[in-house]
């Protein structure tokens, strides 16, 4: 039986409301912190036809798709983890991701 390299998380959805030119960012967090350390970040983020990789906290990614003009824009991002980039864990071993997003100003 074939098993997928990917976990689907559901979905993020963003919205800005701005009177200023911004830029949105996002990174994630894990809990526990793993150990060993995952081989690569494994949290990623689907824009349109392409994924990006979520880096972790404190560096982060800029989502694409906001215009980063004044005004009321949201968007919506499929969320994966790539399974490869968690290397070798023990059996049963579980953790929780939160992606962090925020926006600035420009």
């Amino acid at each position: 039986m074939a098993t997928s390299r990917y976990a689907p998380l559901g979905k993020l959805t963003v919205k800005v409301s701005a009177d200023i030119p911004y830029e949105v960012r996002a990174c994630y967090e894990v809990d526990p912190v793993p150990s060993p350390p995952f081989t690569a970040d494994p949290v990623e983020l689907a824009y349109t036809w392409f994924w990006i990789t979520v880096p972790a906290c404190p560096s982060y990614t800029i989502l694409p798709g906001f215009s980063g003009n004044p005004g009321d824009e949201t968007h919506t991002y499929r969320v994966r983890v790539d399974l490869a980039d968690l290397g070798d864990r023990a059996a049963g071993e579980q953790f929780k991701f939160v992606i962090n997003v925020w926006v600035v100003p420009q």
